[in-house]
């Protein structure tokens, strides 16, 4: 019996076309960022390696955890650094052309100069302090991290099983990432669990985290008490965070008086001279007399001082692994209340 040659051709192209459906399309469209990329790289890609090599940007971009080749990371920086001194040497030539002012030109020169160095000097410290943030994160969740691998594993989960829970908790951000490229390369480049989590740590620019990590695995490897190491390890970390959280109490607590302190003797000193000055006949035109400078100094300067202060203790505070919205809701709120008591007193 002979099947017809249509009837073969149509149940393949059917059979092609489901085949097609259940796999995954891998094609994604260029972003304008890739485009971009792949532009900077044709143009400095033998410049890009050598800047690569010259800075060693392999080593700041894999503590930084920014998953970018290094020569491409250079070619970026190059491309932008171009861009920004293009147009730089733009605003100069405008202003040389259409400005007769010597001192407009000599200050648009200035700054259109310090454009390309600064843009430059940008992408050499963006991986610096990406890498700061990076250690900063993981060393206020790492307590909790081990925690929490320390109870997935006593319960008789794998590390791998554990990370892989880790990586979908949403308020530990750090540790859910760090897990998210040791499941990366566990799942895609085919390394076992142990190696992959030492591979993870060799640059990573926190040192209690590295110490943690390669302390597990120094301890599989030489087959010893891992329940045991998990816990004695865990206890310690939490021991650490509270005497960090005790001495940083303190220092806020130093701040507070520091800017009680300024706070009274500034405000009880600047209204003895206000009240001075307008009383002494000989003092009416001094600045402490006049009522613009009192103003100013209630309304401008003072909450100004406090701001300040309070910007002061927010850099101090530790980062909360659920973060308390309340306090700013409270201030956001009560800013046009704020605006309009002052408006109140002054137009009274």
């Amino acid at each position: 019996m002979q099947i017809p040659g249509g009837c073969i051709s149509v149940r393949l192209r059917r059979r092609r076309e489901v085949v097609e459906e259940a796999l995954p399309r891998l094609e994604e469209p260029l972003t304008f960022m890739d485009k971009l990329d792949i532009f900077a790289y044709s143009l400095f890609g033998g410049l890009a390696s050598s800047v690569s090599r010259s800075f060693e940007f392999d080593k700041y971009l894999a503590r930084a955890g920014i998953e970018v080749s290094p020569t491409l990371y250079s070619a970026r920086v190059l491309l932008f650094t171009l861009i920004s001194a293009y147009a730089a040497y733009m605003a100069i030539a405008i202003t040389i052309l259409y400005s007769g002012s010597i001192v407009a030109k000599i200050l648009v020169l200035i700054l259109a100069s310090m454009i390309p160095v600064m843009t430059f000097a940008s992408f050499m410290i963006y991986p610096s302090l990406k890498a700061s943030s990076r250690s900063k994160d993981i060393e206020h969740e790492l307590p909790f991290l081990a925690a929490y691998i320390s109870t997935m594993i006593r319960g008789g989960l794998s590390i791998g099983e554990a990370l892989d829970r880790l990586s979908r908790i949403k308020d530990l951000p750090g540790a859910s990432r760090e897990a998210k490229r040791i499941l990366r390369d566990i799942k895609v480049f085919g390394k076992d669990p142990i190696s992959a989590l030492e591979d993870s740590v060799k640059e990573h620019p926190n040192k209690y985290y590295r110490d943690f990590i390669l302390g597990y695995t120094s301890t599989v490897r030489r087959g010893g008490d891992v329940i045991h190491y998990l816990y004695s390890k865990t206890e310690g970390l939490f021991e650490a965070h509270a005497a960090t959280i005790r001495r940083i109490a303190d220092r806020i607590a130093m701040a507070a008086e520091i800017y009680v302190i300024l706070i009274v003797l500034l405000g009880l000193g600047f209204y003895i001279f206000f009240a001075v000055s307008t009383m002494m006949p000989g003092q009416v035109g001094s600045p402490f007399s006049s009522v613009v400078s009192l103003i100013l100094f209630a309304y401008l300067f003072m909450p100004f001082l406090s701001l300040v202060t309070l910007l002061l203790v927010d850099a101090m505070m530790p980062r909360m692994i659920i973060p308390i919205n309340e306090p700013n809701k409270t201030l956001i709120l009560s800013i046009p209340l704020g605006v309009g008591v002052a408006l109140a007193v002054l137009y009274a």
